[in-house]
Order: C-alpha cells, then sequence, then structure tokens
C-alpha cells in the first residue's frame, strides 16, 4: 500500500515538474501522504511568494531529479489585503518543517514545483498577465528577518506556539526590568558600596560597552547555533551575571556582573525576537508581535516601580535577584513550546571583529569618563583616546573588506541610513544620561524613596509608550522625516527645560519637562529603525538591524561617559570651592573635605554631622550637586539638538518607491 502510495506521488511530482516546464497543462490536486520536509522560499516580485518542499536529509544540489522534491500544491495563504502569489522568483531561504499535514506549512489548491539549478533558486514558470510588478527588489510579503511565512510554520499547536511568544517576552522583560532597575537601584549601590561619581557610571557605561561591541553578533549567532540554543544560552547567561550582581561586596566583582548581563542581553535579546516572529505564519504574526512588543513595553514602564520597591523594602541587591524567578519562568515556558521552529543555518562565527569593536571602544571611553581626574591635556587622558581613534579606524577599514562583516559599512553610503543612525546615536547619548542621573537626582537631592523614584519615571516613559503609535501612522504617511524632526524638537525643548529646572531642585518644574521629552522620543525611536531596515532588501534587514543597534549603543557608553565627566568635573569644583570658603585651612578644612566627600557617597552619618556642625555647607552642597546634573544635561540636550540637524539635513520628506540602497548592498 505504501508503495502505491509513494509511486502515485512520484508520478504526480513528475507531471508537476513537466509543467512547470510548460509541456503539461496544470491541473490541481492535492497531496495526502505525510512526509518530513524541508521548505524552500523565494524571494519574488512585490507580494509574491511561492515554495517548494525538498525530502528531509536529501542532498541540498539534487533537485534536478524530480523525484527528489515534494511538490508544494497550491497558493500561499497570505493576510487579507495581500493578493495571490506569482512566480517569477529569485533568492532562496531554507527552513526546516516537520511534516506536511492539511494545516501543514501550505494549504494545497493548485501545483507548482521548482528546480534548484545550483542554487540559484530561479523558477521554470510564467508570470500572471493579470499580476502587477512592484520591481525585482522589492521584499517578500509576510516575511520577517528572512525567514518562511507560510500560513503555519510548526506542526505545534497553538498553545506551544504561545508559550514562544511568551517566552521571548520574558526575555525581553527582564532587559527592560535590569535596566530601568538598575538606574533606581544605582544611589543605593553607591551609597552601599561607598562608590564615587566615576565608580558608579562604569556600572551602566561598561554594560553599554558589551553590548555595543557584540550586538550585531546576536543574530548571527542565533542564525550559526540555532535560535533555542543562543535563547537558552542567553537566559542562564544573564541570570549568573545578575547572581554576581546581586552579592557583590565591591566594584570589580559589580563589574564582571554587568559584562555577564551584557553578553546574555545579545545572547537572547535577538533569539527572543526571532522565536516571537517565527511560531506563526503572516495571518498571526502582527497578533504575536504586538503581544511581544505590548508584554516588553508593560516591563519597561511597571520595572521602575517593581524594582523601587525592592530595593526599599529589600535591599537593593534584590533589584538583580528578581531576574533569577523570571529567568526559570522563561526556560520553562521554552521547554513548553516544544521543539525550535527553525533549524541552524550552519556558517561561522568569527569574534575576531567584536574583539577589535571592544577593543576601539574601551580605551575610548576610558578616556572620556576619566578625563575629569587625570585631566583633558593629561598624556594618558590623550594617549587613549588617539589609541581607541586608531583602533576604530582599523575596524572601520576591516569591516569593509570582510566578506561577512559584522557591520556592513555599505550601508551607510545610503543618506537616509546615515541619518537613522547618527539620530539613534544621539538619542541614546541622552536617554542613558536621562535614566541614570534622573534617578540620582530624585533620590539624592529632592530625597525621594526608591519606589518614589520609580513612580515619578513612568512622567517620562508612559508618554515614550503611548505615542508610538502616532508615530507609526506619521511614518506610515509621511515617511521618517516628520515623526524624527517633530520628536527631536520636543525632546530638545524637554531637555533643555530640565537644565533650567533640576538647579531650582523643585519636582513641580520637571514635570511638564519629563512628559515632554518622553513624548519626543516615542515619536522617533521605532520608527527610525524601522526607516533604517526599509532602506535594504528582505535578506539584509537583520545586517541593517545590528548596524543600527551598534550605533545606538556606543552612543550610550559615550554619552554616560561624557554626561559622567561633566556631572564630576563641575561637582568637584564646585565641593572644592565650598570647602575653601567654609574652613580656609588647617586641620577642620581636612575633616570637612572628608565629610564632604562621604555625603557625596550618599552616608548618612556624614550628612547629618554636615546638618549639625555646617548647615550651610550641607545646603550648598545639595545645590551643588543639582547644578552639576542640570550641566551634564546639557550635554545630552546637546547631542538631541545634533540629531535635529542629522534629520533636517539628511533625511528626506518622503521615502523612495525604491532605495538605492537594495541595490547597492546584495
Amino acid at each position: 500500500m505504501i508503495s502505491k502510495l509513494r509511486a502515485g506521488l512520484r508520478r504526480r511530482m513528475h507531471a508537476a515538474y513537466l509543467r512547470c516546464l510548460g509541456t503539461v497543462a496544470p491541473t490541481r490536486v492535492k497531496p495526502r501522504t505525510p512526509i518530513s520536509l524541508k521548505l524552500l522560499l523565494f524571494k519574488s516580485s512585490g507580494e509574491w511568494i511561492e515554495a517548494a518542499f525538498r525530502r528531509q536529509g536529501a542532498p541540498a544540489r539534487t533537485s534536478t531529479n524530480p523525484s527528489a522534491w515534494i511538490v508544494h500544491f497550491g497558493h500561499v495563504q497570505v493576510p487579507q489585503g495581500f493578493h495571490r502569489p506569482l512566480i517569477e522568483l529569485h533568492g532562496v531561504i531554507w527552513c526546516r518543517l516537520p511534516s506536511t499535514t492539511r494545516h501543514g506549512a501550505i494549504d494545497c489548491a493548485g501545483a507548482t514545483v521548482f528546480s534548484d539549478h545550483g542554487g540559484r533558486g530561479q523558477a521554470r514558470a510564467h508570470r500572471r498577465k493579470s499580476t502587477p510588478d512592484h520591481g525585482r527588489d522589492a521584499p517578500i510579503a509576510g516575511v520577517a528577518h528572512g525567514r518562511c511565512s507560510g500560513s503555519s510554520m510548526t506542526a505545534a499547536t497553538s498553545q506551544q506556539q504561545w508559550y514562544a511568544v511568551f517566552a521571548g517576552s520574558g526575555a525581553l522583560g527582564m532587559i527592560m526590568i535590569d535596566v530601568t532597575g538598575t538606574a533606581v537601584a544605582l544611589p543605593s549601590i553607591q551609597r552601599d558600596l561607598m562608590l564615587s561619581h566615576g565608580a558608579q557610571q562604569w556600572i551602566i557605561t561598561l554594560y553599554a560597552l558589551t553590548v555595543a561591541a557584540t550586538i550585531a553578533t546576536g543574530g548571527r549567532l542565533a542564525d550559526v547555533f540555532g535560535r533555542k540554543r543562543s535563547f537558552i544560552a542567553g537566559v542562564v547567561v544573564f541570570a549568573l551575571g545578575s547572581l554576581l550582581c546581586g552579592v557583590s561586596v565591591d566594584l570589580p566583582m559589580m563589574l564582571c556582573g554587568r559584562v555577564l548581563e551584557g553578553l546574555g542581553n545579545i545572547l537572547m535579546g535577538p533569539a527572543a525576537a526571532l522565536l516571537a516572529t517565527e511560531a506563526f505564519g503572516p495571518a498571526q504574526r502582527g497578533r504575536a508581535m504586538g503581544i511581544y512588543s505590548a508584554l516588553g513595553g508593560l516591563a519597561l514602564v511597571f520595572g521602575p516601580i517593581i524594582c523601587g520597591a525592592l530595593v526599599q523594602l529589600g535591599g537593593w541587591r534584590w533589584a538583580f535577584f528578581v531576574n533569577l524567578p523570571l529567568a526559570a519562568a522563561t526556560l520553562l515556558l521554552l521547554r513548553a513550546a516544544g521543539p525550535a521552529t527553525a533549524s541552524p543555518r550552519g556558517g561561522t562565527f568569527r569574534p575576531m571583529h567584536s574583539l577589535l569593536l571592544a577593543a576601539a571602544l574601551g580605551p575610548l571611553v576610558l578616556g572620556l569618563q576619566q578625563s575629569h581626574v587625570w585631566g583633558w591635556n593629561a598624556p594618558l587622558t590623550l594617549t587613549l583616546i588617539a589609541a581607541g581613534a586608531v583602533l576604530l579606524a582599523l575596524f572601520i577599514v576591516a569591516q569593509r573588506r570582510a566578506a561577512e562583516p559584522l557591520v556592513d559599512m555599505r550601508l551607510f553610503a545610503d543618506r537616509q541610513f546615515t541619518a537613522d543612525s547618527l539620530v539613534l546615536f544621539c538619542a541614546q547619548c541622552a536617554l542613558v544620561g536621562q535614566s541614570a542621573f534622573g534617578a540620582i537626582y530624585l533620590q539624592r537631592i529632592l530625597h525621594f524613596t526608591p519606589l518614589q523614584s520609580g513612580l515619578a519615571m513612568l512622567l517620562f516613559l508612559l508618554p515614550l509608550m503611548l505615542c508610538a503609535p502616532l508615530a507609526g501612522r506619521l511614518y506610515d504617511r509621511y515617511g521618517a522625516k516628520l515623526p524624527a524632526v517633530t520628536g527631536l524638537t520636543l525632546a530638545t525643548l524637554g531637555l533643555f527645560w530640565q537644565t533650567q529646572a533640576l538647579p531650582r531642585a523643585d519636582f513641580l518644574l520637571m514635570f511638564p519637562a519629563l512628559i515632554l521629552t518622553g513624548a519626543g522620543m516615542g515619536l522617533f525611536l521605532s520608527q527610525t529603525y524601522t526607516d533604517g531596515t526599509a532602506r535594504v532588501t528582505e535578506d539584509r534587514r537583520g545586517s541593517a538591524f545590528g548596524a543600527l543597534d551598534t550605533v545606538r549603543q556606543l552612543g550610550g557608553a559615550i554619552g554616560m561617559a561624557a554626561i559622567g565627566t561633566v556631572v564630576a568635573g563641575t561637582e568637584r569644583a564646585r565641593v572644592l570651592d565650598i570647602a575653601v570658603k567654609a574652613a580656609p585651612e588647617g586641620a577642620a578644612r581636612a575633616q570637612l573635605e572628608a565629610l564632604m566627600e562621604q555625603a557625596i557617597y550618599g552616608k548618612e552619618e556624614a550628612v547629618r554631622v554636615l546638618l549639625e556642625q555646617w548647615p550651610a555647607v550641607a545646603s550648598a552642597l545639595r545645590l551643588s550637586a543639582a547644578q552639576s546634573i542640570g550641566d551634564g544635561y546639557y550635554v545630552g540636550s546637546g547631542m538631541v539638538a545634533l540629531g535635529l540637524l542629522a534629520a533636517l539635513v539628511l533625511m528626506r520628506r518622503k521615502p523612495d518607491a525604491l532605495p538605492q540602497i537594495a541595490k547597492m548592498v546584495p
């Protein structure tokens, strides 16, 4: 019986193969035999796609034998509003399917079969005359990040598919909670570990440096080793980093934990997005990604509140320990999701480019951050900055010559892509300073509790989230320039407003400025990513996203170093001036300087002694700290204004019908 079914299927495949060559009139048939398959998906014109199946384990380039193929009968099911598939094909992507059932990758209605012809993936078929041609470089419909988009990607149940989405959302939530929670806990960490301003900045800066140097490799690792392996490794490494941060007793131990957290971020972040994307076909993918993003947004909004309450009740260590149960729950959800939806694509992974980028960014950021201690004219400062600049230039040259670059420099030949990169770089410079020094200001100057500071951060985060849908509508109608210019203008005004309100130590004056800044950031951040990745063909969007994220994280590291340098340098000068005026000379001055230094670290005993013995000094010290943070915000507002200038000069009013970069980057 089985042999007869196989013989009949082979005859049908051969007939379909002949129809593809134009020698036999097409007929409509249905396959009935479940067989383990691989799906070969082609990029096609406009919104049209076709697919062919290969037997599981068949050699990759033996498709000249029609018996090696399983016929694809029918048209790809696509979301409402899309057209039926056309058959002019180019490009090829492989995905693994466990079996063909009636609800397999593609439901059946007609017959088409394709030949690989040495891996070029060109189909021998005719285009339907009634179908519009949108151009060969138009992206495929329903395919995200170069992945297959059948009506149902796996034979998993709907429940298992949602488990994959929730697992990805859990990883995204861990990242969001860690970023906001660390900012809320930073004043308590500084006070407990007796850290200077420069030392506490490294807690934020080193994390951003690790992510910036390795973020572009995250997607490639998910391709080479598989989404599930990369995801599990990332969650485990991130949890270990959080545990190490939570038990830290000094700065080096804390920094090691932050490096591990950064590495876990780049391992699980891209894999989480891909797991959520590939769990469903195009008909449900929008809903799945909407839930994935919404849960991540909830973590961003409620993360400061949760961590603020934990820090207030149990201490700053719980801002890191909270990631441990989240990691365990995420791994359990991933196990319930069943097998991976896509097999590893293979290939090689070369870490040297990431190491070279890290070697360039390390000296550069170190020189910037320590310049207030060593001096801008100090030989060590100049040497480190020069060495970082030279290594960064070598990295750029290496990327231009590499066959598989970490950051494809050809992307920056497009003016619009360059503008998107500059906007993200400048915005992240200000965002990092806003989150870190905003929490320090609220707790140290305004004497907010960690929970109150977490609630106050909602004034910035909620407008950022609520303005994102409006930004999407503006982008769809007017392109990237209008939301970018509008958002950057509002953010510049909001940050400049904060520079004037911070020295007055009045939260009511900051209230409108926080809302204005958050609304401005929300109008352009996500749409800048959308515009940048739309500049390339579908199979290059992963590289484009990696390049944009690398530039953004680099902006965060440099921005934290620059703002921190201004804050620490100006506060140190003001503190010395206050000490000289209060105690001109002798032992009293030395004692006063020691007390002031401990008060800067947040030691309550030192603050109490200052209030009792030198009340005027305590008041002046609080005012100087507020003024210094306000000086640092000038750097943030200036960087956002620079991003506004880039958007005005480089961005086009409306997107191109066919971006030129799609032709330049194969």
